[in-house]
Protein backbone atom coordinates (compact mmCIF):
# COMPACT_ATOMS: atom_id res chain seq x y z
CA UNK A 1 0.00 0.00 0.00
CA UNK A 2 1.12 3.46 -0.57
CA UNK A 3 -0.27 6.51 1.05
CA UNK A 4 0.19 9.68 -1.00
CA UNK A 5 2.53 11.97 0.88
CA UNK A 6 0.41 15.02 0.71
CA UNK A 7 -2.28 13.46 2.10
CA UNK A 8 -0.64 11.85 5.15
CA UNK A 9 -1.15 14.96 7.68
CA UNK A 10 -5.34 14.54 6.87
CA UNK A 11 -4.56 11.09 7.72
CA UNK A 12 -3.18 11.38 10.62
CA UNK A 13 -4.98 14.15 11.99
CA UNK A 14 -8.17 11.82 11.46
CA UNK A 15 -6.47 8.97 13.44
CA UNK A 16 -6.03 11.77 16.17
CA UNK A 17 -9.77 12.45 16.14
CA UNK A 18 -10.11 8.99 16.18
CA UNK A 19 -7.88 7.91 18.73
CA UNK A 20 -9.74 11.13 20.72
CA UNK A 21 -13.23 9.57 20.45
CA UNK A 22 -12.35 6.67 21.42
CA UNK A 23 -10.33 7.50 24.49
CA UNK A 24 -13.41 9.86 24.90
CA UNK A 25 -15.82 6.80 25.01
CA UNK A 26 -13.27 4.67 27.43
CA UNK A 27 -13.77 7.63 30.07
CA UNK A 28 -17.62 7.79 29.76
CA UNK A 29 -17.62 4.26 30.26
CA UNK A 30 -14.92 3.78 33.57
CA UNK A 31 -16.48 6.83 35.54
CA UNK A 32 -19.87 4.80 36.55
CA UNK A 33 -17.43 1.65 37.22
CA UNK A 34 -15.90 3.75 39.62
CA UNK A 35 -18.61 5.34 41.30
CA UNK A 36 -20.37 1.87 41.53
CA UNK A 37 -17.11 0.14 43.22
CA UNK A 38 -16.51 3.10 45.27
CA UNK A 39 -20.24 2.42 46.40
CA UNK A 40 -19.78 -1.06 47.05
CA UNK A 41 -16.25 -1.20 48.78
CA UNK A 42 -18.12 1.53 51.10
CA UNK A 43 -20.94 -0.73 51.61
CA UNK A 44 -19.45 -3.55 51.86
CA UNK A 45 -18.86 -5.46 55.53
CA UNK A 46 -15.15 -4.70 56.77
CA UNK A 47 -13.01 -7.65 58.58
CA UNK A 48 -14.53 -6.83 61.92
CA UNK A 49 -17.69 -7.03 60.44
CA UNK A 50 -18.49 -10.47 58.44
CA UNK A 51 -16.69 -13.62 57.95
CA UNK A 52 -16.42 -12.78 53.99
CA UNK A 53 -13.62 -9.76 55.52
CA UNK A 54 -12.04 -9.71 51.61
CA UNK A 55 -14.79 -8.03 50.06
CA UNK A 56 -14.36 -4.43 51.25
CA UNK A 57 -10.69 -4.75 50.56
CA UNK A 58 -11.40 -6.08 46.80
CA UNK A 59 -13.66 -3.71 46.21
CA UNK A 60 -11.23 -1.07 47.44
CA UNK A 61 -8.63 -2.49 45.55
CA UNK A 62 -11.09 -2.84 42.11
CA UNK A 63 -12.12 1.23 42.57
CA UNK A 64 -8.08 1.75 43.30
CA UNK A 65 -7.54 -0.02 39.73
CA UNK A 66 -10.79 1.81 38.36
CA UNK A 67 -9.33 5.24 39.19
CA UNK A 68 -5.57 4.02 38.06
CA UNK A 69 -7.32 3.67 34.56
CA UNK A 70 -9.42 6.58 34.72
CA UNK A 71 -6.56 9.05 35.22
CA UNK A 72 -4.58 7.33 32.47
CA UNK A 73 -7.24 7.69 30.34
CA UNK A 74 -7.62 11.31 30.94
CA UNK A 75 -3.89 12.24 30.24
CA UNK A 76 -4.18 10.27 26.83
CA UNK A 77 -7.03 12.36 26.02
CA UNK A 78 -4.89 15.53 27.09
CA UNK A 79 -1.77 14.51 25.28
CA UNK A 80 -3.96 13.59 22.09
CA UNK A 81 -5.85 17.02 22.16
CA UNK A 82 -2.42 18.57 22.38
CA UNK A 83 -1.10 16.61 20.24
CA UNK A 84 0.39 18.50 17.04
CA UNK A 85 0.64 16.76 13.24
CA UNK A 86 4.43 17.54 11.91
CA UNK A 87 5.76 17.01 8.59
CA UNK A 88 8.44 14.94 10.11
CA UNK A 89 11.65 13.87 7.97
CA UNK A 90 9.95 10.68 6.21
CA UNK A 91 13.03 8.62 5.93
CA UNK A 92 13.69 7.78 9.89
CA UNK A 93 10.86 6.19 12.33
CA UNK A 94 10.01 8.75 15.32
CA UNK A 95 6.95 9.47 16.92
CA UNK A 96 4.12 10.50 15.02
CA UNK A 97 5.33 8.27 12.33
CA UNK A 98 3.48 6.13 10.16
CA UNK A 99 5.21 2.89 9.75
CA UNK A 100 4.87 0.55 6.81
CA UNK A 101 6.14 -2.81 7.52
CA UNK A 102 6.27 -6.41 6.49
CA UNK A 103 7.06 -9.28 8.33
CA UNK A 104 6.05 -11.40 5.73
CA UNK A 105 2.49 -10.15 6.48
CA UNK A 106 2.01 -5.93 5.47
CA UNK A 107 0.83 -3.78 8.50
CA UNK A 108 0.86 0.01 9.34
CA UNK A 109 1.72 1.10 12.49
CA UNK A 110 1.16 4.68 13.78
CA UNK A 111 3.91 5.23 16.60
CA UNK A 112 2.72 7.53 19.56
CA UNK A 113 3.25 7.07 23.31
CA UNK A 114 -0.25 6.05 23.61
CA UNK A 115 -2.96 4.95 23.22
CA UNK A 116 -1.28 1.72 21.67
CA UNK A 117 -3.00 -1.52 20.59
CA UNK A 118 -5.57 0.60 19.00
CA UNK A 119 -6.92 -0.65 15.63
CA UNK A 120 -8.32 1.83 12.82
CA UNK A 121 -10.09 1.73 9.20
CA UNK A 122 -10.24 5.00 7.73
CA UNK A 123 -12.28 5.44 4.49
CA UNK A 124 -8.82 7.12 2.94
CA UNK A 125 -6.93 4.01 2.82
CA UNK A 126 -7.53 0.37 2.08
CA UNK A 127 -5.72 -1.05 5.34
CA UNK A 128 -6.11 -0.68 9.06
CA UNK A 129 -3.65 1.19 11.07
CA UNK A 130 -2.79 -0.19 14.28
CA UNK A 131 -1.69 2.58 17.07
CA UNK A 132 1.96 1.55 18.62
CA UNK A 133 3.55 3.01 21.50
CA UNK A 134 7.40 3.81 21.42
CA UNK A 135 8.07 2.24 24.70
CA UNK A 136 7.03 -1.30 23.02
CA UNK A 137 9.19 -3.81 22.30
CA UNK A 138 8.57 -3.48 19.00
CA UNK A 139 7.68 0.27 18.81
CA UNK A 140 11.06 1.49 20.59
CA UNK A 141 12.97 -1.13 18.02
CA UNK A 142 11.53 1.03 15.21
CA UNK A 143 12.49 4.11 16.23
CA UNK A 144 15.75 5.86 14.51
CA UNK A 145 15.54 3.29 11.85
CA UNK A 146 15.18 3.80 8.28
CA UNK A 147 13.25 2.75 5.14
CA UNK A 148 14.28 -0.70 4.24
CA UNK A 149 16.05 -1.14 7.46
CA UNK A 150 16.05 -4.98 8.34
CA UNK A 151 15.27 -6.35 11.39
CA UNK A 152 14.92 -9.24 13.49
CA UNK A 153 12.52 -9.39 16.08
CA UNK A 154 10.97 -12.57 18.03
CA UNK A 155 13.22 -14.58 15.87
CA UNK A 156 10.89 -12.53 12.27
CA UNK A 157 12.55 -10.92 9.81
CA UNK A 158 10.87 -7.03 9.65
CA UNK A 159 11.22 -5.11 6.23
CA UNK A 160 10.50 -1.48 6.90
CA UNK A 161 8.69 -0.29 4.04
CA UNK A 162 7.69 2.97 3.87
CA UNK A 163 7.98 5.71 6.31
CA UNK A 164 5.50 8.56 6.63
Amino acid sequence: MKIEKEKVNNIKNNLISFLLKITEDKIKESKPQFTNLKQEASQAPGAMQSQHCGLKAEFSRLADSTQDKLNQLQKDFEFLQSYEIKNLDQQIVREGSLVAIEDPIKRIYFILPVCGGEVIKLKDIDEEITVMTSSTPLGSELLNKKINSLLNFRDKDISIIDIY
